[in-house]
């Protein structure tokens, strides 16, 4: 019973890295370490099966890191990270993987991800409603990794910033406007409803992030890999154009208001110009990287600054991290890393297809394709759970551990015309 509730609770525990249970050498522990390590103690001790395609892609990224590690520019110094990164990864890793691969633990944990995103969009428009229309602004989070920030105006529940809540409320928003449309759904039918839908399209719009514009994106993406053909995705879409029109109505004169203050004009700039820095700092260390927290470290980041641009707006949050996951990635490990860390998805992606007609790995496949470009564009935090999902869930499916607990339904197929005949005479 107690696994049944850890498996719950770590999918809703995504929505809340603003939140920190306690520190351990300066490293502040989310609700999600927390859980998916209780969770994956007690499976181990229960002798529940690990996933043997995940142990190998522990072992390949742990060589991978190593390697970065000893060819790093300053050898001693991400030693710290190494072992953190190796203990994060485990940890999610192992969670993810033993967590999707039994049909129970997955159906908990898909549900309690959508009410975590009901609950932080709860929080998002109690945000934004008291700080546009009352001035009155407040967090719920108490992470000091992250630089916390109550932005006049916008939504974040349990999250350290505005962008990282539209993160993990995309995929749930594409999950139900997916599931909607379905005769036959994974996801409990109070969940399939407009109005479940309409409130988590309240909160995305209340985060006023530029994020939201990956939206389109993500349902085409969706959209293609399921239909298996441009034309059946066009045959099946005209008639929900109009969601996307809405939306963007919707969205606009919300993202203007936002873009009237001073600090939204520079915001994706920033963004761009920081990625930029990343990218210079992979130009000079292209195999294995200039070294894990190298992004981090104030003297190392500051020499590729452009001093072209005023970056005293960001004050003394310039240095922190290059806003991609992908880009930081390749210029702390440079070539050796990305390949390590994303070879399941580079590899296994087209098990998708082979999946997609089981209701139930729906759900899977929109994070994925979410978690992958928001990793790309949105944040480059190091400490954001969710983004190990795409390669857990892309490991599972390429090597076969994802069992489905329904098998679809065929379609009756007629007779052959003679056929009853031949037999009967036979």
């Amino acid at each position: 019973m107690l696994i049944l509730v850890l498996a719950a609770a770590v999918g809703f525990s995504l929505h809340l890295p603003g939140i920190a249970l306690a520190s351990l050498g300066g490293i502040a522990l989310q609700p999600v370490l927390i859980l998916s390590a209780m969770y994956v103690a007690i499976a181990v001790i229960g002798q529940r099966r690990i996933p043997l395609g995940i142990v190998g892609w522990i072992m390949i990224n742990v060589a991978a890191l190593a390697i970065c590690t000893v060819m790093a520019v300053d050898a001693g110094h991400p030693m710290n990270y190494l072992a953190i990164h190796i203990a994060y990864l485990l940890v999610f890793a192992l969670a993810f993987g033993m967590i999707l691969t039994d049909p129970l633990h997955r159906h908990l944990f898909l549900h309690a991800y959508i009410a975590g995103a009901l609950v932080g969009s709860a929080v998002a428009l109690a945000q934004f409603a008291s700080s546009t229309f009352l001035g009155i602004k407040f967090l719920v989070t108490n992470n000091e990794n992250f630089f916390l920030i109550a932005p006049p105006g916008r939504g974040v529940g349990f999250t350290p910033e505005a962008s990282i809540l539209a993160t993990l409320l995309l995929p749930a928003f594409v999950i139900l406007y997916a599931e909607i449309r379905e005769k036959r759904s994974f996801l409990n039918r109070r969940f399939r409803t407009l109005p479940v839908l309409g409130f988590l399209g309240a909160g995305l719009l209340a985060t006023k992030s530029s994020s939201i514009m990956l939206l389109p994106v993500i349902i085409l993406a969706y959209e293609i890999v399921i239909s298996r053909s441009i034309l059946v995705f066009i045959g099946r879409n005209l008639k929900n154009a109009i969601i996307f029109g809405l939306l963007a109505l919707a969205f606009i004169p919300l993202y203007q208001t936002r873009l009237a203050t001073d600090d939204a004009q520079y915001s994706s700039l920033y963004r761009l110009e920081k990625m930029e820095v990343g990218l210079r700092i992979y130009q000079d260390y292209p195999v294995a990287g200039a070294g894990l927290g190298r992004v981090s470290d104030t003297i190392f980041f500051e020499r590729y600054l452009d001093p072209t641009v005023d970056w005293d707006w960001l004050g003394e949050h310039a240095w922190k991290g290059v806003d991609s996951w992908v880009i930081r990635t390749m210029a702390e490990t440079g070539t050796l890393g990305p390949l390590a860390l994303y070879l399941p998805l580079l590899i296994f992606f087209p098990s998708y297809w082979r999946l997609s007609k089981y209701p139930e790995f729906r759900p899977l496949l929109v994070m994925t394709l979410s978690f992958v470009f928001c990793q790309a564009l949105v944040s480059g935090y190091r400490d954001l759970p969710f983004f190990y999902l795409p390669m857990t869930i892309a490991t599972l499916a390429g090597t076969g551990a994802l069992t489905p607990s329904l098998v679809p339904r065929r379609r009756a197929e007629p007779p052959v015309r003679g056929t009853s005949e031949r037999l009967t005479h036979a």
